[in-house]
């Protein structure tokens, strides 16, 4: 019984480690995957959250960097409400070791506005994907 509990006990612990590799490589499938900080902006203190962002088809999703779920806890639209207004900045007022700060803003809507920090590669690859909508939403906006 007791070597049977062990087992157990190590297949969970292992289970434990390896699924953030796993469910990176899963949610990957389905579109560019960056690490990112999320600030969802409200009237109070920012508050950055570590995480996931995808850019999957014409949804950017994120999702929280130390979950277990597969889908995302927040998503943003490119073509709702007429494109998304994208405005970039290098300083760095939270600490935030440098990372580029990427502030989104749904056009036309009330939607949710976004701020991602995260660093030049991914920046470069989501500037990308937002200027990559069709025409007719009236494109990307800086």
């Amino acid at each position: 019984m007791l070597p049977g509990v062990v087992a157990l006990l190590l297949l969970c612990l292992l289970a434990v480690l390896v699924w953030p590799f796993i469910r990176r490589h899963l949610l990957s499938r389905h579109g560019t995957v960056f690490d990112c900080e999320l600030n969802l902006v409200t009237s109070g203190e920012p508050q950055w959250q570590l995480g996931l962002a995808r850019c999957a088809g014409d949804q950017l999703e994120w999702f929280p960097r130390h979950g277990v779920r597969l889908q995302p806890a927040y998503t943003l639209s490119r073509t709702a409400s007429g494109g998304i207004r994208a405005q970039t900045r290098t300083t760095d007022p939270d600490g935030l070791n440098g990372q580029r700060i990427v502030r989104l803003e749904p056009l036309g809507g009330s939607a949710t506005v976004w701020e991602l920090a995260l660093g030049e590669d991914p920046l470069t690859a989501l500037l990308a994907w937002l200027e990559a909508a069709p025409p007719s939403i009236g494109r990307f906006r800086s």
